[in-house]
């Protein structure tokens, strides 16, 4: 079912294509390069939990890391405002904003794993690196206890630390809700009944 166009007509609102939040691959991609970029391991080394093909794991004496979301909540009651006018939406819109919280969890392999972990939960402390979520209007809510778990794979046991990751964030979307330009109608009381139309005053 199609939405309607905006809130002249009769039916079910969608939001407007912008803002959009980071969503599915792009939300994906942005934890990607936010544990590359405090962590310092290669872009290549760091993978997707979950894959519809999973990739050949990396020699045990290579570092590297899978990455995926585990948990998602939201704010159950949003904030919603209307705005009169704007350079896109002119006729108003109302701008409906709630706050996510995304658990993700990373896990590092290697013979330096438990280093690599120890780095990126430091990072997570340093002022610039927490600029560039801000950026992306995303904070820092912990980092959780590391869980050290050996891995069997190809009859050999690799070190594994589970870093548990929590970050919450802004969801914004407008919707077409235009200005109310006039109203009409009835008051009705225990001694009085009134008619109104506010285009006649």
């Amino acid at each position: 079912m199609a939405f309607v166009p905006d809130s002249r007509y009769k039916g079910y609102l969608g939001p407007h294509t912008t803002p959009a939040p980071l969503n599915d691959g792009a939300w994906d991609d942005f934890l990607h390069d936010l544990i590359v970029g405090i962590s310092g391991m290669p872009g290549d080394k760091v993978f997707p939990r979950w894959q519809s093909v999973p990739p050949v794991h990396p020699h045990p004496d290579v570092d590297w890391a899978a990455i995926g979301i585990s948990e998602l909540s939201a704010d159950w009651q949003a904030h919603v405002r209307h705005y009169p006018a704007s350079d896109e939406h002119p006729d108003g819109y109302d701008a409906l904003q709630h706050m996510e919280t995304t658990t993700f969890l990373t896990s590092f392999y290697g013979p330096n794993c438990a280093r690599n972990a120890t780095v990126l939960r430091a990072g997570f402390q340093i002022e610039q690196n927490l600029a560039e979520l801000r950026r992306a209007n995303v904070g820092l809510v912990e980092v959780q206890t590391f869980v050290s778990i050996a891995e069997l794979f190809k009859q050999k046991w690799l070190g594994r630390i589970d870093v548990p990751i929590v970050l919450r964030r802004e969801i914004r979307f407008d919707y077409p809700v235009l200005n109310l330009l006039s109203v009409t109608g009835t008051i009705t009381g225990d001694y009085v009944q009134t008619d109104f139309d506010t285009q006649e005053n």
